[in-house]
């Protein structure tokens, strides 16, 4: 005989205990109910299951952030007798945080352990990269000291949060990242899970710092957070080896910070600025000033729209958009690659540029020995010039070299340069230049030549009149994935207020659009979140329904399902001679995969239905819901080619397959 039969285990009654709620878990499972409604946008109710988890608003109130003055005697007082762990959450609190992200694991065990029974919500994602999205959303949306909290444990939980580290620190989100690490008796010893994670995330965090001892822990997360909100924005990571935060903080242990102080947390404050009165001076001279704000304004965007209301025309970067009321005769949407033509005819006939928060990215300049060249004639004749306000003194002078330079925040510079500048200054022929661009050169598509079909931009602009027909538009935060889709959303949402768009910029991560919902909507309860995904950008973070069902959060998922990775496959067709490979999708059903989680699904293949659906869509109020929109496949124009001057756009797609094939020019 090859097995035996043996008498069945005597169990402790703590195991009992455990294998009675395993087994009651695994015999009654609960999940949420789903709902599918179907091409013809009739709904069709599926037997509803029970809800053991309903989205609310997050949990009991938490104390404001307190200002805590980073006091290293308290910090050593106030936490004596926590371990590591309860340290973190102790302090997560002072600092308002609600929730945190993560995936646990051996090493990050005493730190997760902490959380139990805490009114700081943990939040169990499908992997920690999807974690690490979610906390950028999280911090994206809330502004200010909102700070989202990552949470991994060693070895493969560090690596797997790298790509949302380095979005963070290229797109400038403020984000913290707790992670486990082995013992340090073992560090270096090629330990099971061991990494040498400082080594591997220095180069993609503002400050990246491996925890010596309990003692100075305390002192160490208030240097996080302020590293993480001073300056330029950007994610930090703590490295806790295992022993340490099983420790109890002690009295009298002798310690003395010395390596951790850090100023006060607060705004900055504003200083005498010596070269003010000559760019006022300058801006008031000008005849055809523009302002291009990117995302270090959002925080201005008061001072900005009263610019614009002094009669200078403002564009924005991807990061900035809602920075102004695009609705406003002197708004003139995204420039750059995908950017209207009337904004990058606009930069480059100025004669006066003032970059506010922007770092002249090369998807916003073009051919950078041709951008603004208008500005640069005027500055030679002492009556233009380029003027940048950045709080990152390496990006003064990197790509663009200014006429002026202010190094500080974009807020405090402009609430001492605005009472200097001239609200009565008589720009009519500038302002008639710019009516007329937008007139001839507005954001259009061709219809697909089968009535019964449709493209992404029809199905965005439509989502965003429902919206401001039912006025739920300032309400709604819009994330994206990365490729056509995340243009196209770009330019047919009318955006109206600031931080209701995220999306990655700078690194181009596709698979954020759903985490990034994830952590929008949780640190914005009421607002209306909708994720506009391509369908190869959502396949990439998919797994992260489970979080949307297990919490049955109500965010909204667009997929622009036309079954090929879009973007790419019109740089084949240009470049590479139609040798199209690996660019087709090959997807599950979308509506079955949301049956799978027991979420809610619309499918529209069908022009007729659009409408009807998009309302059911937004509508829906009963947690998530996936829309399948079968879109047809497109190509995004405006395009500024590779190489091209800034103002030197193809408005067509006929256009785009005129280009020469030249895999050397290749975007990206």
């Amino acid at each position: 005989s090859f097995c035996t039969l043996l008498p069945p285990p005597r169990h402790s009654t703590k195991m009992r205990r455990y294998l009675s709620r395993s087994l009651e878990s695994i015999h009654r499972p609960s999940r949420p109910s789903h709902t599918r409604i179907s091409a013809s946008a009739s709904p069709i109710t599926s037997q509803p299951a029970s809800r053991s988890v309903r989205w609310t608003s997050g949990i009991s109130p938490l104390p404001e952030a307190k200002d805590l003055g980073f006091d290293p005697q308290r910090n050593q007082e106030e936490y004596v007798g926590l371990n590591g762990g309860q340290i973190i959450e102790k302090k997560l609190r002072e600092y308002g945080v609600t929730h945190v992200f993560g995936f646990t694991g051996g090493a990050i065990l005493p730190v997760t352990d902490a959380f139990f029974g805490s009114p700081i919500k943990f939040i169990n994602n499908a992997s920690e990269q999807c974690a690490g999205h979610c906390a950028e959303g999280y911090s994206k949306a809330g502004g200010g000291l909102s700070t989202g909290v990552a949470i991994a444990t060693s070895g493969p939980g560090v690596t797997n949060l790298v790509t949302a580290l380095q979005d963070a620190y290229t797109d400038s989100v403020p984000m913290l990242a707790f992670v486990g690490q082995v013992p340090t008796s073992a560090v270096g010893t090629d330990a099971f899970q061991e990494c040498p994670t400082t080594a591997i995330t220095t180069p993609c965090t503002k400050w990246s710092y491996q925890v010596k001892s309990l003692e100075e822990f305390p002192d160490v997360i208030d240097k996080a957070i302020y590293k993480a909100h001073s300056g330029k924005k950007g994610p930090v990571l703590l490295d806790l080896p295992k022993d340490i935060m099983v420790q109890v903080l002690k009295a009298d242990s002798g310690y003395k910070n010395e390596y951790h102080l850090v100023p006060k947390l607060e705004p900055p404050k504003p200083s005498n600025i010596r070269n003010l009165d000559e760019i006022a001076n300058l801006i008031n001279m000008a005849k055809r000033p523009i302002i291009v704000a990117g995302q270090g304004a959002n925080d201005a965007f008061e001072e900005v729209r009263a610019m614009m209301d002094m009669g200078i025309p403002v564009t924005t970067t991807l990061h900035a958009l809602g920075l102004v009321d695009e609705t406003h005769p002197l708004a003139l949407k995204m420039l750059g690659m995908h950017g209207t033509a009337y904004a990058n005819y606009a930069v480059q006939e100025a004669d006066v540029v003032i970059a506010l928060g922007y770092r002249f990215d090369d998807r916003t300049t073009g051919r950078v020995d041709q951008y603004a060249p208008e500005a640069k004639k005027a500055e030679k004749a002492g009556r233009g010039g380029i003027i940048h306000i950045e709080i990152e003194q390496k990006q003064i002078g990197k790509v663009v070299k200014p006429t002026y330079a202010v190094w500080g925040d974009v807020h405090h510079t402009l609430s001492q340069l605005l009472p200097k500048l001239d609200p009565a200054h008589d720009r009519a022929a500038w302002h008639k230049k710019v009516a007329a661009w937008k007139a001839n050169n507005p954001l259009r598509w061709a219809p697909c030549e089968d009535p019964k079909q449709f493209k992404v931009q029809e199905v965005v602009h439509e989502l965003d009149a429902y919206l401001r027909e039912v006025g739920r538009d300032k309400d709604t935060i819009w994330t994206t994935g990365v490729g056509n889709h995340q243009m196209m959303c770009a330019q047919f949402v009318t955006w109206r207020w600031p931080r209701r768009m995220m999306s990655s910029g700078s690194l181009g991560t596709m698979g954020v659009g759903v985490p990034f919902a994830v952590g929008s909507q949780i640190c914005k309860p009421a607002a209306t979140v909708i994720c506009v995904d391509g369908d190869a950008s959502f396949q990439m973070t998919s797994n992260d329904l489970r979080t949307l069902a297990e919490h049955n959060i109500p965010v909204k998922i667009a997929i622009m399902n036309d079954f090929k990775q879009q973007m790419v496959h019109i740089w084949q067709t240009i470049y590479f001679n139609q040798r199209y490979l690996v660019t087709d999708s090959y997807n599950p059903d979308f509506c079955k995969l949301a049956d799978a989680y027991g979420i809610a699904s619309i499918r529209v293949d069908d022009r007729a239905n659009l409408k009807d659906g998009i309302k059911r869509f937004i509508d829906y109020n009963d947690g998530p819901i996936i829309g399948d929109f079968r879109v047809q496949p497109d190509m995004c124009t405006p395009m500024v080619a590779p190489g091209a001057a800034l103002d030197d756009m193809i408005l067509d797609p006929e256009g785009i397959m005129r280009l020469e094939a030249n895999p050397a020019q290749v975007p990206g």
